[in-house]
């Protein structure tokens, strides 16, 4: 029975023979009867910096890597961002919308059910940005409402003033 020594020493000379055999298609220009490929003339892939190693230097005055330093990241890409422009509507374009709306709302104000305090507010409101003094008397009645004392003396105090500015 062959020890482990000899079958060890046959193995690594099986092992030079395979290596000995390929140093030498390889030298002819093909391994295993595929052709060699010329190297010199393929393109190389784009080379990247190697990180650099941090050093440190010790009390001894000895120089110690301590590790790998990476390189910052680069700087994100500039993005523009355009702000969209928004056309204002032609002269009184809003102010009609508005003049509409208010309309609309003295309208409705009757015919639907609101608390007295909702309707004092929609005529208020009518009066105040239209200066139509029609509707004081619905705001007059929509007052005098109101629950709560303090909210009603302060929408009273409105139609006073309001009916003293138009004298």
């Amino acid at each position: 029975m062959p020890d482990q020594t000899t079958q060890n020493t046959g193995q690594v000379d099986e092992l030079q023979q395979a290596i000995d055999s390929i140093a030498a298609d390889t030298q002819q220009g093909s391994v295993a009867g595929t052709p060699m490929v010329d190297m010199s003339e393929m393109p190389l892939p784009p080379q990247q910096e190697a990180p650099k190693t941090a050093v440190e230097t010790t009390s001894n005055n000895e120089q110690v890597t301590t590790g790998i330093e990476i390189p910052a990241a680069p700087a994100p890409a500039e993005v523009k961002v355009e702000t969209p422009v928004v056309e204002e509507p032609k002269a009184g374009g809003f102010d009609e919308l508005k003049k509409q709306a208010l309309g609309e709302l003295k309208t409705l104000a009757e015919k639907v059910d609101l608390s007295a305090e909702d309707k004092f507010d929609i005529y208020k409101e009518v009066i105040t940005e239209t200066g139509d003094k029609s509707c004081l008397q619905q705001a007059y009645t929509a007052a005098q409402g109101i629950a709560d004392e303090t909210e009603k003396v302060k929408a009273l105090l409105f139609v006073v003033d309001t009916i003293k500015k138009s004298e």
